[in-house]
């Protein structure tokens, strides 16, 4: 029986996939504009599998990558390192492992760490030039991360913030409008539980909020949703059901499962295993200065 580590080891994994397809291309643009190619000091929170820093060395943006990843999971730590280990050796660049840190020593130079670590309690102030979070500030309380984010950062440094959730997600076609309304409503919900002056469902919409209020500059801002079509392969198969899961977990953990909610359940299901369904989360990507 696989353990919900691995079931979430294999969500990150096709999730990289998807992340991939869904990011804002304008924003990623202007993000790519706004690194000059000099020696970056990268702080990414939640590097889960370690697909940013990858998709750094892909993109081919600096030369030289002084990279931080922050977890507050430590069972995380082996399989990105493994994950980006593969990586490397698929994509032929020279690289070795000293201790704990990963470092490529190819056309780019490249010193990888991953720590476990909650982001209130790292401590590294004014240190880097560039700040990385994808699908994290729904987690957190947004003002007291962005708050600790600015007292790890450089003046003007660069952040990207992708894929934050901002208030929907959507199973269609409507099986019951009101059900599906009520469901969605019990998950968004399940979110606020830090007492935060915002609805953390709306993370995407209040990240934007937050940075105004601590002085940054957005650059950019666009749509960055996960949109998944019928005619679906396995990797979205299984996405769909590791969401579906979830939100059912979520429902019953508030007291509003019955027979007509089993139901619901049970006719998504069906959908994506005849791959009928059309799925939309909505998110959004944001690139800019940190003052």
């Amino acid at each position: 029986m696989i353990n919900q580590l691995e079931k979430f080891k294999e969500y990150l994994r096709v999730k990289e996939e998807i992340d991939g397809f869904s990011f804002n291309s304008e924003v990623k643009k202007n993000f790519m504009s706004l690194v000059d190619g000099d020696k970056l000091k990268i702080l990414e929170i939640g590097f889960g599998l370690g697909s940013m820093i990858k998709r750094c060395i892909k993109w081919g943006f600096s030369s030289e990558i002084e990279y931080w990843g922050i977890d507050k999971n430590g069972e995380l730590i082996e399989p990105a390192k493994k994950n980006l280990v593969d990586f490397l050796t698929n994509y032929g660049l020279n690289y070795y492992i000293n201790g704990d840190r990963i470092k490529v020593d190819d056309n780019v130079k490249v010193d990888v760490r991953f720590y476990q670590s909650e982001l209130m309690d790292f401590r590294r102030n004014n240190y880097f030039n560039l700040l990385l979070a994808n699908s994290f500030f729904d987690l957190v309380d947004i003002d007291k991360s962005i708050k600790k984010i600015l007292s790890l950062s450089e003046k003007n440094a660069i952040f990207y913030f992708t894929i934050n959730y901002d208030g929907i997600t959507r199973f269609l076609p409507y099986v019951d409008i009101k059900l599906d309304n009520k469901i969605e409503k019990i998950y968004n919900g399940s979110m606020n539980d830090l007492n935060c002056r915002y609805d953390q469902s709306r993370s995407g919409s209040y990240l934007v909020d937050s940075l105004k209020k601590h002085k940054c500059e957005i650059k950019n801002l666009g749509p960055s949703d996960w949109v998944i079509n019928p005619s679906f392969g396995e990797n979205e198969k299984y996405f769909l059901l590791y969401i579906l899961n979830l939100i059912q977990e979520t429902v019953r953990s508030q007291d509003s499962f019955d027979e007509r909610t089993e139901k619901w359940f049970s006719k998504r299901r069906q959908q994506i295993k005849k791959e009928e369904l059309f799925f939309r989360a909505c998110n959004l990507d944001m690139v800019g200065y940190l003052k």
